[in-house]
């Protein structure tokens, strides 16, 4: 596409979509200036566009984006088939994985029917909602099967390795703990048949439920605490470079996660 920069138009590489006129508001998409696409407005079908905030801030527009011009279909001769301007500047929305920086994007009308359609669906009702869809997909007389996805299932294929890391995590995490825990479990054994005659003479002496436990724990819990005082850092960095390594947006971890 060709888009106006200092007086003159220069090509940019943008991805695009070609929507109806409900299509930012199935998604729930804001716009933060300029509109919406209107069907009132004659000219929007051919000659409007809305752009994302990145792009009006790649494009170096900023705030004054409204009423640029942009160029879509040029052919060799420089003819322009297709001349539009910025009606509206919507919030970034992520639509690549959080690997990836948000592109500039623009979207406009397309009059041909589309390939798909997107729809907003009630989780509560979906076996019916999609039950309905497909009955009117028969009856209009279509050839080939009802097929559909949800959008929550594109999003998990995004992140298909770090699903497998999550697995991979859990099942050595469980391993390592009961390895641990089994050998605590002999230690503190062996240590309370040590001091079975102290637990006597204290439990005579008045000694209560808590003190016992506080006798026979208090060097474990020393240990443990040592153990996590190493451990945290040590994890924290780690984390903190695979976040970095692999993702452009990602929160910092917190400090219960490590509790």
């Amino acid at each position: 596409m060709y888009i106006e920069k200092e007086d003159k138009m220069t090509e940019a590489a943008v991805i695009l979509a070609q929507v109806d006129y409900n299509y930012l508001d199935v998604m729930g998409m804001e716009i933060v200036k300029g509109r919406k696409f209107d069907k009132t407005m004659k000219t929007d079908d051919s000659t409007a566009v809305i752009i994302n905030e990145t792009g009006a801030k790649m494009f170096g527009w900023g705030d004054d984006a409204i009423g640029k011009k942009i160029n879509y279909g040029v052919e060799l001769d420089g003819r322009v088939t297709r001349p539009m301007k910025v009606i509206g500047v919507v919030k970034d929305f992520h639509f690549k994985s959080l690997h990836n920086a948000i592109e500039p994007f623009i979207f406009f009308l397309q009059e041909q029917p589309a390939y798909f359609l997107t729809c907003r669906v009630n989780p509560e009702t979906m076996d019916g909602t999609l039950h309905f869809i497909g009955q009117k997909w028969s009856a209009f007389g279509a050839k080939q099967p009802f097929n559909y996805r949800q959008m929550t299932d594109t999003m998990d294929n995004m992140y298909v390795a770090e699903n497998k890391i999550a697995v991979l995590i859990r099942i050595t995490t469980l391993i390592t703990i009961f390895i641990a825990l089994l050998g605590l479990l002999g230690l503190s054994s062996f240590i309370a048949e040590q001091k079975t005659k102290e637990v006597g003479l204290r439990k005579v002496h008045g000694a209560t439920i808590p003190n016992i436990l506080l006798l026979l724990y208090k060097d474990f819990a020393r240990l443990i605490l040592i153990a996590f005082i190493m451990a945290v850092p040590i994890a924290w960095w780690r984390l903190s470079i695979w976040l970095e390594s692999n993702f452009v947006y990602f929160q910092e971890p917190q400090w219960f996660t490590f509790v």
